[in-house]
């Protein structure tokens, strides 16, 4: 599936309940088989083959494509009524002669009284062990099916359901390439660590697809919790080995020619093919972001889950490469995801407006009063909104609750950066300030169920560093790295113009901050 296709849309689990990736966990075949393996099996083939495809030459699954696939019905419902589904499909009435090879072929599968029991799956007497295939090995067209442990398949399945919950057709795609590349890793040894250089590109190319559709380009890494080390350092990795497929965000997309091992894959099915119009982090909704934080954190999920297998398939030697790939790419996507969520909380709580009303407002008072500002009204007016669209928006009440906490760290880097900016300011103007803040806290007590203090105690500290002295602020912004480097300039340059500090002492303290 080409990515730039994708609509973020969350696939119906009817959809994706059979999908697995038994090459990528460890729990599958080959793509290529055992020569030995190919032996024993096609002299199988004239009692296994035939019967399916009824004396046709043709492939193993011409059938089914006519037919519909065997295993869904069994996968909701019972051994009677898998049986049953057969015959209302038309397997039985196809005319007499594929039906009396079909019954011979059942009856010549191993019994134990009236049960057979098959890898942890009950047959009954009249069932077809064919049937209950895992999957049509490629090479011999042959029904077989994967070992697994003695826990049920049924348990099996719940767990396979609920790890598949999240796949978007992008990320099914990708998984799709990787475990084939895995298969191929299990056969071809000496050069098995190309193959997983090729997962690696694969997984680059998504992170940094997910990154350009959801998140800000233009954050700073000094930025409170923004865009943190681990994050940046993952994107940079990514545009130098997969440099021939991303461009930076200014040069759109390339569909230049690939030259590595992975591009007949990759390149071909994966990566846009022109400059996509739609790749714009304001351009998707509420339940869009969701899906691909959540669709992001699947892939990685299983790329945990398939560590170990991928380390034991690679030579000892390229063992630092496994572990290179899992800490600066895998680990980095929960830092994504934060970035994702904190991009949505932005864009749909609309204060951005607020930091002209803080700074323009009159702090520059004699007395203070019992009234508030009119701001603090406005902002709680906006919260209640922003709440309400995540009520509505479709998604978890788990995601709710992360994107209400964003959306309180946004109303407090407002308010810093507004009083950030503000020219002149009284001790009365500053107790001003702190009055509004906690009519503020008082106020968003009504909106969410944690504790609001925690979040905009950040205000609080802005608010009373007003009263330092002039020897103290180089320490306090040392130890307040939470603060950009702008508004502690603005917050020094407002308390040596209302103290009256000399212009050499307001000099030497900035070239010290700076």
């Amino acid at each position: 599936m080409v990515m730039e296709k994708e609509n973020w849309q969350i696939m119906p689990l009817d959809t994706i309940q059979v999908v697995s990736f038994p090459g990528l966990v460890g729990d599958g075949a080959a793509l290529i088989v055992s020569s030995d393996r190919s032996t024993s099996s096609r002299s199988h083939d004239s009692r296994s083959v035939r019967p399916v495809v009824s004396g046709s030459k043709r492939g193993g699954f011409f059938y089914w494509q006519e037919h519909g696939n065997p295993f869904s019905s069994k996968l909701n419902g019972s051994s009677e009524e898998y049986s049953d589904s057969l015959h209302s499909n038309g397997l039985t009435s196809q005319g007499s002669g594929n039906t009396d090879k079909i019954g011979r072929h059942a009856k010549s599968s191993p019994k134990s009284g009236d049960v057979n029991h098959v890898n942890g799956t009950t047959l009954s007497e009249d069932e077809n062990e064919d049937l209950h295939a895992d999957f049509i090995d490629e090479d011999s067209q042959l029904p077989s099916r994967i070992s697994k442990p003695s826990h049920s398949r049924h348990n099996s399945l719940r767990t396979n359901d609920e790890d598949m919950t999240a796949q978007t057709g992008s990320s099914l795609s990708i998984l799709r390439l990787m475990d084939k590349y895995a298969r191929l890793m299990q056969k071809l040894e000496i050069v098995n660590v190309e193959f997983f250089k090729g997962i690696c590109q694969l997984f680059e190319i998504f992170f940094h697809f997910v990154f350009e559709s959801f998140c800000e380009h233009n954050v700073q890494p000094s930025g409170k919790g923004l865009n943190p080390y681990k994050l940046k350092n993952a994107l940079s990795r990514i545009s130098q080995d997969c440099d021939q497929w991303i461009k930076p965000q200014s040069t759109s997309f390339s569909s230049s020619s690939p030259t590595s091992l992975s591009a007949s894959f990759s390149h071909m099915d994966v990566t846009p093919t022109s400059p996509p119009s739609h790749l714009n982090h304001t351009s998707f909704g509420l339940k869009e972001r969701c899906a691909g934080a959540d669709t992001i954190s699947l892939v990685a999920k299983l790329l945990h889950r398939s560590k170990a297998h991928l380390q034991s398939m690679l030579l000892q030697k390229n063992g630092a490469v496994v572990e290179d790939f899992y800490a600066h790419l895998v680990d980095a996507v929960p830092e994504l995801t934060k970035q994702i969520h904190r991009t949505t909380a932005k864009q749909l709580l609309h204060i951005n407006g607020y930091v002209d009303r803080v700074a323009n407002a009159k702090w520059e008072v004699k007395e203070l009063g019992l009234e508030h500002n009119g701001y603090v009204d406005l902002l709680l007016g906006e919260f209640k909104h922003y709440k309400t669209r995540l009520a509505h928006g479709g998604i978890s009440k788990e995601v709710q609750d992360l994107l209400l906490e964003y959306g309180l760290e946004n109303v407090a880097e407002t308010l810093i950066e507004g009083l950030s900016r503000v020219k002149r300011c009284t001790d009365e103007g500053r107790a001003l300030m702190s009055l509004d803040l906690q009519v503020l806290i008082n106020g968003l007590k009504h909106f969410v169920s944690f504790d609001v203090r925690p979040k905009l105690q950040i205000v609080e500290t802005f608010i009373k560093a007003y009263y330092l002295p002039e020897t103290e602020y180089v320490h306090w912004s040392r130890v307040h790295p939470e603060y950009s480097k702008s508004q502690i300039v603005g917050l020094v340059n407002l308390v040596a113009t209302m103290k009256g500090w000399k212009r050499k002492t307001r000099l030497e303290v900035l070239e010290k901050i700076e």
